[in-house]
């Protein structure tokens, strides 16, 4: 079976549920629908815009995204911002705005070349579920969105498989905590299945590991594959739409995959900008853009990062 994952970007909440079952449910929601061929999971940031975190995590977890504008806002704004960084194949409604509302909004953006999307109804889950997603071919590894601890099986993570494929008992490691475990039972869609490849939402049975050591966040990757440090650096693409200047010494957020913490401006030397985090905790830098925020800001998106590599 394919897997697509959809982001689903409505300043109105209602597109999404036409997409599928609604699941789970954080500060997003996923919405499930199986396809004769595949498995289409929209996720929705439904705590945005109240924070901006679940917007930028709904950006960087799906193949395609779909934006619904319903009318001129700062929050279609931000969405428009975070989508134009991010370049991904997507899509838009444009039944909800007249073209002359919206096309000053992305004048200029990436979303001005989008296909159209099936309206809100029946026919735009067959719609996404029929896309089949152009991926790159990496390694394995799969963020985590959540763990918690089941009677008789212990600790559980859920999360995506961004790339590659996991096997049953391949030996496994936690990154950053650096636990290690082999995967002895997993679950796609809660039916047990012995491999699974990119974009499934899985479900991974953790012997021997404790919740605090596979939070929200960690990267579920082959022992040594996953880089982590207390400071990188990236290749540093700041939006136009941002007009603060951005300085050494500067406290910020950044967000890679399902991972949102706080940090601060090293240096800036051109387009390369070097970060720590506030904390000194290490984070893992898996193959991912990296968002960075400013959470008091007009406009919150301050721009996107590639090429992470860690600094000594």
């Amino acid at each position: 079976m394919e897997n697509v994952n959809l982001g689903v970007f409505d300043t109105a909440k209602t597109y999404a549920g036409h997409l599928g079952k609604k699941g789970s449910v954080t500060d997003y929601a996923i919405y499930n629908y199986k396809a004769p061929e595949s498995y289409l999971c929209a996720y929705e940031p439904t705590s945005f815009p109240e924070k901006i975190s679940p917007l930028l995590y709904c950006a960087a977890m799906t193949d395609y995204q779909v934006l619904v504008p319903r009318a001129p806002s700062k929050e279609l704004g931000e969405m428009i911002v975070a989508l134009d960084l991010l370049g991904k194949k997507a899509y838009v409604d444009n039944s909800t705005i007249s073209a002359e509302e919206f096309r000053p909004f992305v004048k200029g953006t990436k979303i001005e070349a989008y296909e159209t999307a099936p309206s809100e109804g029946p026919d735009a889950k067959n719609f996404f579920a029929g896309l089949r997603p152009a991926r790159e071919n990496r390694g394995l590894f799969i963020p985590v969105d959540s763990s918690f601890v089941v009677k008789s099986v212990g600790t559980v993570a859920l999360g995506t498989v961004m790339g590659g494929t996991i096997a049953i008992h391949e030996e496994l490691e936690i990154f950053p905590s650096g636990k290690k475990f082999s995967a002895r039972s997993f679950q796609v869609h809660d039916q047990d299945v012995k491999e699974a490849g990119p974009g499934a939402r899985i479900g991974i049975a953790l012997k021997g590991i404790e919740v605090k050591d596979v939070g929200r966040g960690s990267i579920i990757a082959p022992a040594g594959t996953v880089k982590c440090a207390s400071s990188f650096e990236v290749e540093f693409e700041k939006s136009r739409f941002y007009q603060q200047e951005i300085k050494e010494g500067e406290t910020l957020s950044a967000c890679i995959g399902m991972h949102y913490f706080s940090v601060k401006i090293k240096y800036i030397d051109g387009k390369k900008i070097g970060f720590v985090t506030v904390t000194g905790e290490k984070v893992a830098l898996p193959d991912m853009p990296v968002f960075i925020a400013k959470a008091e800001a007009k406009m919150r998106i301050v721009g996107i990062g590639r090429k992470a590599v860690l600094l000594i």
